[in-house]
């Protein structure tokens, strides 16, 4: 029977989000917070600029927005429900980003508040049961997003009225958790007063028995008891406080998160025989941060008046000729190897030795890409069994015990070293968050994984911790991946915001010996900025500079999430004008009012530029260093006038010596103002102020006149 094998099907996570709003006369005050702005417009607005950038990065998901509590029900939903809808879930499209769009402007132009839209009821409805129901309905409607979440704005306490309701709206949130709905409640603040000074307490006991026994209270939950019967006021203490009006923006734009595995691989500790072996843990690695990049344009053809994808095709021809290669064509089987440039000795044209390929056949390329630090070598597999094909035991305290190999991906443990002898340069490529793999290692890359890694995990990051080392590991965190030295750094070793730094390890992927830069001799130098001796420079000088420092204050704090790429915003922007066919001449293009930093930079200099202690500073600055610059200009003339008188201009080469030293390759006694004067005799020659890199030019000329 034929084995058909299936197509590779690629897994894709496609998320519906549905934004829940409970209407009230509270969430439609104006708060100073906002700058006036009442916490619907905020939400609203966010969830706008949401839109616009997953629509770019994130198309395939889902949005919709749905109210409750209103007084007019919308048409299709339960009859005196109170449940209405701004676009019900949906695939991102300009027709509801429009829609939001213009309600928003509408807003703002007053010509027709949202208020007026969306008037809340008079009368309080309990009828929360029916709205949930109805949503989880439009969940189950789309079956083709894998990934949902429920996003429930409220600042009502209250969520019922009738105690009978308790067990069905628990039903009803229990029912989400089996649907794979994720719901997280934001329960918006609200003021007793009309100065917005004192915060209402929010009494969380109702919502806490509606999540009982849920995943989102035990997630929240920072004890390690699994009595949740507990008190109202442990409960708020526990896991529900009031989102402030001023943070709403961060809550809704954690949503374009973006989550990304860089591996999934074993951590071993120990792979030796007997006592101790076989010790380690599964971890995966997260990317912290990336660079985030304009997607790349497609090419498109107009022709006949429609627009078409233009593909690219491309050939393998034979050098020096256009007939193509038809690799593994039936008529004539052509089998493409790789081949490495080397240099051939045995013919040397002109004394030049001639640059071959050597072909590798399959059998040395799989010699060089096996090579003992993935695979077992098959000598090694003879051992285990002797001449009769029992099995060898290893006993322990064997000085010729040999360890096994692992099989790629994995990282194996080398030695621990002091934090203080961590040397952050030494990286090659930007940090991975490494944390425990929760499911140890099944369904990863990795064949299998090791049982209870987050206890193991743990308990290594607080020993690190606590002895303040660092691991060097050795290892493919990936399948493909050639071998390589990691520093596997613990977090949060001094005192910082555990909040916004997470608990686990930084792994930094260490340098070869071959991967080693030289840097200019001044730099290496012990005496380079601050030397153990009193400094050359004026002590006025460096008074001055010091005093200059301070006149400029340091941000207070630099949070990565509030700076967007101005860049990327702009383009997105332009991209969502032309989309949703809106005005973009109104649009300001200038770096001022799309980069924060730059806002900052200009603010810094109107501040300088108003500062008469500064300018005073500036000008004996500028007036010190013209001193320093007119006195190293006399240094370096005198320094050549003596190198002058010292040694003789050297006389003008021929062309002719000048080929019989490119053909010889003997550059040696000649002078870096001989090859200035011969290479000023030619304008094709490109200049160079390094003796190498004249030689260079020079050969390459000389190259170019032999082919002509």
């Amino acid at each position: 029977m034929d084995v058909v094998e299936e197509p590779y099907k690629q897994y894709e996570i496609r998320e519906g989000i549905v934004f829940l709003l409970e209407l009230s006369e509270a969430i439609y005050t104006p708060i100073k917070q906002l700058d006036g702005q009442s916490q619907i417009g905020e939400i609203l607005n966010c969830i706008n600029d949401l839109l616009s950038e997953m629509v770019m990065t994130f198309p395939n998901n889902g949005v919709g927005i749905y109210l409750y509590n209103c007084e007019n029900t919308g048409l299709k939903y339960a009859k005196n429900s109170g449940l209405n809808k701004i676009f019900s879930l949906n695939d991102l499209n300009s027709l509801n980003m429009k829609l939001l769009i213009n309600m928003l402007q509408d807003d703002f132009d007053e010509s027709r508040p949202l208020k007026s839209r969306f008037p809340p009821a008079k009368t309080v409805q309990d009828n929360l049961h029916t709205v949930l129901k109805t949503v989880l309905r439009e969940f189950q409607r789309k079956p083709q997003y894998n990934r949902k979440k429920l996003f429930w704005f409220t600042n009502n306490d209250k969520p019922y009225i009738n105690d009978k309701l308790k067990d069905s709206l628990r039903t009803m949130v229990s029912d989400f958790e089996d649907n794979y709905i994720h719901v997280s409640p934001l329960f918006l603040d609200t003021f007793t007063d009309e100065l917005q000074e004192r915060a209402k307490p929010f009494d969380a006991s109702l919502y806490h028995n509606i999540f009982l026994n849920t995943n989102y209270l035990r997630s929240a939950n920072t004890g390690d008891d699994d009595d949740f019967t507990v008190s109202s006021k442990k409960a708020d203490v526990l896991w529900l406080n009031t989102t402030v009006s001023s943070q709403i923006r961060d809550s809704i734009f954690r949503l374009k998160e973006v989550k990304r595995v860089q591996f999934s691989c074993n951590l071993i500790l120990s792979d030796g025989p007997g006592i101790g072996g076989k010790l380690g843990c599964s971890v995966k690695g997260y990317t912290l941060y990336n660079h985030e990049q304009i997607r790349q344009f497609k090419k498109v053809s107009t022709e006949s008046g429609e627009i078409k994808i233009a593909h690219n095709d491309t050939k393998q021809v034979k050098s020096g000729s256009s007939e193509e290669i038809k690799v593994g064509d039936s008529e004539e089987k052509i089998v493409v190897y790789k081949g490495f440039p080397v240099k051939d000795a045995s013919v040397m044209p002109n004394g030049v030795p001639n640059e071959k390929v050597l072909l590798l056949n399959p059998e040395v390329s799989e010699y060089i890409k096996s090579y003992a630090f993935d695979h077992v070598p098959s000598a090694y597999d003879d051992q285990k069994t002797n001449d009769m094909g029992d099995e060898v035991v290893v006993e322990d305290g064997d000085a010729n015990a040999q360890i096994e190999f692992s099989n790629a991906p994995y990282l194996k443990l080398l030695c621990f070293r002091n934090v203080k002898k961590f040397q952050p340069y030494f990286n090659m490529k930007p940090p991975i968050f490494v944390a425990a793999d929760l499911n140890d290692g099944l369904g990863g890359s990795n064949e299998g994984g090791y049982a209870n890694s987050f206890t193991t995990f743990k308990t290594l990051f607080q020993s690190c911790v606590r002895l303040k080392k660092y691991a060097i590991l050795f290892g493919c965190p990936k399948k493909n991946s050639k071998p390589d030295l990691y520093a596997l750094y613990p977090t949060n070793l001094t005192k910082v915001d555990t909040s916004k730094t997470p608990d686990g390890f930084l792994l930094f992927n260490l340098p070869w010996l071959s991967e080693i830069r030289s840097l200019p001799d001044h730099v290496l130098t012990d005496e380079h900025l601050i030397s153990k001796h009193e400094s050359i420079e004026p002590q006025q000088l460096v008074d001055l500079y010091g005093a200059l420092v301070d006149k400029f204050e340091p941000w207070a704090s630099y949070e990565p999430s509030k700076l967007s790429n101005p860049t990327l915003h702009y383009f997105y922007k332009t991209i969502k004008h032309e989309a949703l066919q809106l005005d973009i001449e109104t649009e300001d293009p200038s770096l001022k009012a799309n980069d924060w930093s730059v806002r900052r930079l200009l603010e810094m200099r109107e501040k300088i530029e108003a500062d008469s202690e500064v300018q005073e500073i500036l000008r004996v600055l500028s007036k010190i260093l013209r001193e320093v610059e007119l006195k190293g200009a006399l240094k370096r003339a005198a320094e050549q006038n003596n190198v002058s008188a010292k040694k003789p201009r050297a006389a003008p080469i021929s062309e002719a010596a000048v080929i019989t030293m490119w053909q010889n390759n003997t550059w040696d006694n000649v002078r870096v103002d001989q090859l200035r004067e011969f290479m000023g005799r030619y304008d094709a020659i490109k200049r160079a102020t390094k003796k190498a890199d004249m030689i260079a030019n020079i050969t390459e000329y000389l190259e170019s006149r032999k082919r002509e």
